[in-house]
């Protein structure tokens, strides 16, 4: 059921399926389509173009870019990168390209209006109101973590700020600075509530907070370092615990947390390996049940925010470079739906919507 669910979500209206659609033959929502879009992701063209679209699992696939007639309505010149939904599923932050500059832009669906927040491309938004917090572009070492709550920005931390993550009340954030400056941070792990209050925290390499708030995920493995595991800490103790490791399998930077803080999801790499595909995602149980390898080749991934669902971007078959989005159930490998890997195009930075 799921596999046909999905086969149905990746077919275009007014387009047939292995058929290049040029930009006047994408189909765009409307109000009703909007309400059902359930995952947006980016889609990019032969032409080389790239485009935001939405999807449901009941077969709606439609461009959330085009003009509405709204006085506010803007096109993004080029979205290069997807940052996710606001709490309430209303707005999308998105990275795109002006001339020479990349831009954290905030487009509102119901009136397709754009716009944009601040030179940069890392953000993420609040899991409660609308706030977006930001890093946006600086000079090295100088680097603001910024709010922006839909009508002011303010500075909340400075420092060498490398990546934050909210905690499930959005009233604090973890934030990791990764050396010392002249800023508020020093190197390291850190509270910071939304008046800038700042506590230091000991934590491995871009911690994560779980969904209770209680715990943070983090790895320590950097540059090759030898500690390849996950590591759980309980921010009320400070005990840490490793999950079991990935064998010669090198995790990348930011675990993620499944919406019910049971397993922790990691991009895993072969450190020496210079092929574009030797990628893998691992769930990790906090049961210490080990390691299970999602997918064959899997680059990115992102959690359904309502069940252990896990959407991943992985090469279609054939060599052509071409990426697909498949559904897979995120306590191990199976696949529950599935596109059709005969597309002119590749889709990427699947984000569900809350």
């Amino acid at each position: 059921m799921f596999k046909d669910m999905l086969r149905r979500l990746l077919m275009v209206s007014g387009c047939s399926l292995g058929t290049a659609c040029g930009p006047d033959e994408r189909p765009c929502a409307n109000a009703g389509e909007l309400a059902e879009v359930e995952v947006a992701f980016i889609r990019s063209h032969e032409d080389g173009t790239q485009e935001l679209r939405g999807a449901s699992l009941d077969g709606l696939d439609v461009s959330l870019v085009c003009a509405s007639g709204s006085a506010e309505s803007v096109v993004p010149t080029e979205v290069e990168g997807l940052l996710g939904w606001s709490a309430d599923g209303a707005s999308l932050a998105i990275v795109e390209r002006v001339d020479d500059d990349t831009w954290i832009s905030v487009m509102k669906l119901e009136s397709f209006g754009l716009e944009r927040i601040a030179r940069g491309f890392r953000g993420r938004w609040s899991p409660v109101g609308h706030r977006l917090a930001f890093v946006p572009e600086g000079p090295a070492l100088e680097s603001r973590l910024q709010i922006w709550d839909g009508n002011t920005i303010r500075t909340l931390a400075t420092g060498d700020v490398r990546v934050f993550s909210w905690g499930p009340g959005g009233d604090e954030l973890i934030v990791y600075s990764e050396r010392d400056t002249d800023g508020s941070l020093s190197a390291g792990t850190h509270r910071v509530d939304l008046a800038g209050n700042s506590t230091p925290v000991e934590s491995g390499w871009y911690p994560e907070w779980s969904p209770d708030g209680r715990q943070l995920a983090y790895t320590r493995a950097y540059m090759g370092g030898e500690d390849r595991r996950v590591h759980v800490q309980d921010l009320a103790t400070g005990d840490v615990r490793a999950l079991a490791g990935a064998g010669g399998w090198l995790p990348d930077l930011h675990p993620r947390w499944s919406f019910d803080g049971t397993i922790i999801a990691l991009g895993l790499s072969e450190y020496d390996c210079i092929d574009t595909w030797c990628n893998r995602v691992g769930v990790f149980g906090l049961d210490g049940s080990g390691v299970q390898m999602v997918g064959e080749n899997t680059h990115a991934f992102e959690w359904s925010a309502r069940d252990r669902r896990i959407m991943v971007v992985e090469p279609t078959d054939g060599g052509s470079g071409r990426t697909r989005l498949r559904v897979r159930l995120g306590s191990g490998d199976e696949v529950v739906a599935e596109a059709p890997a005969d597309r002119p195009w590749s889709d990427r930075e699947p984000s569900w919507r809350p």
